[in-house]
């Protein structure tokens, strides 16, 4: 195992001071990502509210930003360091990565900064362990920790899993953010929905402060990336490669409703933009793409025996014209002994990626797009769901929550 961390370390791993350091020992690290943060102590108050787990654990704070960010920002940082100095009731490791060149900067370098720093130790320590990823403006469930643990250890062959999320609708006084959280979340958890509903092997949710992976694995598929934005997405799809990624029910967490974001996407981006426009109305996709998804889906089998392309929906015919699909699907089958492999194979081509790609093109150029709460209704209206965006989202947490009770 650290024959694995090592040999990652020498070719992939960046390598910063860390002061304090990474206590010896640990099973968990807390990687959280720090960029003009101010609420960053509540978060840190946050994990210091979780009951431990049976383990180690010490979380890591990547203090990060450009050369070319704004003064004030800059300044907020070095706030931020002063205040780390002051003790906390649990181990706490901090980097200082502020000053980076402009094509070095942002959340994913930060993000890498933080979890190489992670495999060092454990590579030093106990030869494998757990890293989690949160950010700087989340609250956690008093039961975080304790549930990635034991996730973890009751799946030893995942390489990582996803936690469970909710936005603080609460905090948000005013009816137009709020209406945009409502319906940003609605979007997730739609997406997510549709991927599970189309049969998919990666229907999970991709959001940077809620995951965890083991070190082992994140040092196999080479670490995380350096996107300034996405880099949360395209890392879970490629640790999806090496295995199933799960859902870890009794961890949640809080991620923050704010309008403001340092990434060109992500939660306070869209929330941003959705109201710049006044419209009201939030698209999404339509629920016909992930029935042609569907489509694909069940048709792998048949498309071993030689790619026919009556065999799929017409936006899927479109798509894999585009995409060589044909030429794909042909090269797998030559290199697949068996069905399995033949499907193992397909998913590796068609991956979370391709498959977003696949989604926006249907409805693009085949279904249209969908106001979310509609979009969500005519997903589930087996179910009779809430038709109003606010209702239909507790109904979704509800529905999540009484998924998790039964798990239980």
């Amino acid at each position: 195992m650290r024959a694995i961390l090592h040999r990652y370390l020498n070719r992939h791993a960046e390598d910063w001071p860390i002061h304090p350091p990474l206590p010896d020992g640990c099973g968990i690290v807390v990687v959280i990502p720090t960029h003009n943060e101010p609420d960053l102590p509540r978060t840190l108050e946050s994990l210091g509210g979780c009951r431990p787990p049976d383990g180690r654990w010490s979380a890591l704070v990547v203090v990060n930003d450009s050369v070319a960010d704004p003064e004030a920002i800059r300044r907020q940082n070095r706030r931020t360091l002063a205040d780390l100095r002051h003790p906390l009731p649990y181990p706490l490791a901090v980097v200082d990565a502020t000053g980076l060149p402009g094509n070095r900067a942002g959340v994913g370098s930060a993000r890498k900064i933080g979890m190489d720093a992670a495999v060092a130790a454990f590579a030093r320590g106990n030869g494998d362990g757990i890293i989690v990823s949160l950010d700087a403006d989340c609250a956690v469930h008093p039961d975080y920790l304790r549930a990635l643990e034991r996730h973890m250890r009751a799946h030893p062959r995942a390489p990582a899993c996803v936690t469970r999320f909710r936005h603080p609708l609460e905090a948000i006084p005013d009816p137009a953010a709020r209406r945009a959280m409502v319906c940003y979340e609605l979007h997730l958890r739609y997406y997510r929905l549709g991927l599970q509903q189309a049969g998919v092997p990666y229907a999970f949710s991709t959001i940077g402060s809620c995951f965890a992976c083991r070190a082992s694995d994140y040092a196999r598929q080479g670490g995380m990336n350096r996107r300034q934005a996405g880099e949360d997405f395209y890392f879970l799809h490629k640790m999806a490669q090496l295995g199933t990624i799960d859902l870890c029910r009794d961890a949640l967490v809080y991620p923050s409703p704010r309008l403001t974001s340092r990434t060109p996407f992500g939660t306070g981006e869209a929330m941003a933009r959705w109201l710049a426009c006044g419209s009201g109305r939030w698209e999404s996709y339509h629920p016909r793409a992930f029935r042609d998804l569907a489509a694909i889906a069940e048709r792998i089998d048949a498309l071993r025996a030689g790619y026919d392309e009556t065999l799929l929906p017409p936006s899927a015919q479109a798509f894999f014209a585009r995409q060589r699909g044909a030429e794909r699907i042909e090269e797998i089958r030559r290199n697949s002994a068996s069905p399995a492999a033949f499907r193992k194979r397909f998913w590796h081509w068609f991956n979370g990626f391709l498959a977003m790609k696949f989604i926006r093109f249907a409805c693009n150029n085949h279904h249209g797009w969908m106001a979310v709460e509609n979009a969500v209704a005519l997903l589930l209206e087996a179910e009779r769901p809430p038709k109003e965006a606010e209702p239909l989202l507790h109904y979704l947490r509800e529905q999540e929550e009484r998924t998790n009770h039964n798990h239980s």
